[in-house]
């Protein structure tokens, strides 16, 4: 019998077994809430507790997790509650657009790349981003990066600088919910 978790399917005239996606909630475990803490506090420079409290529910979709304020109970229907404060990517967590935005509504820009238009749309089809398609840099850059569309200001993903390849690497953008859930 196959697990509670897993699917069969017909894969060329053979039986094929995919894993299912589950659905997991739990709370944030507290280094990556630490971690969360001391970028917003050392590179954004904006006080953590004005952003983030300190009971955040951590949503996975398989490998993705989503990082959310509220309930950790709701409908099936429902992928997560409350404000979307971030994702856990390969173990390490990254702020949302939502936050980067309020953040710099108040203290401006810090820890950012402004992306020219050509830039925006190779990123959002999850490309990294060409330093000849970077605008404007705003440090510290070596932390992660939070990429601003040029014209309308809107935040749309997160990168890291690679000196080694002189690219800034695509961690997330706005597209990869279409691109795994679609």
């Amino acid at each position: 019998m196959y697990k509670n978790n897993q699917v069969k399917t017909m894969k060329y005239g053979k039986p094929h077994v995919e894993p299912r996606i589950t659905v997991e909630s739990k709370g944030l475990p507290r280094r990556h809430l630490f971690i969360l803490k001391n970028y917003i506090r050392k590179s954004l420079r904006a006080d953590p507790s004005n952003y983030i409290g300190n009971s955040l529910v951590v949503t996975c979709l398989g490998k993705t997790c989503i990082i959310h304020e509220g309930r950790n109970t709701y409908p099936a229907t429902t992928l997560y509650s409350g404000r979307w404060i971030g994702l856990i990517i390969n173990d390490y967590p990254y702020l949302s657009p939502v936050l980067y935005e309020e953040i710099y509504m108040e203290h401006g820009f810090r820890a950012a790349v402004i992306a020219r238009d050509k830039g925006v749309r190779a990123f959002l089809y999850g490309n990294d981003l060409l330093p000849i398609s970077v605008k404007k840099v705003y440090g510290p850059t070596k932390y992660p990066l939070a990429v601003i569309d040029g014209s309308d200001h809107r935040v749309i993903g997160v990168v890291r600088w690679d000196p080694r390849d002189r690219i800034y690497k695509n961690i997330y953008d706005l597209g990869l919910f279409l691109r795994a859930l679609g």
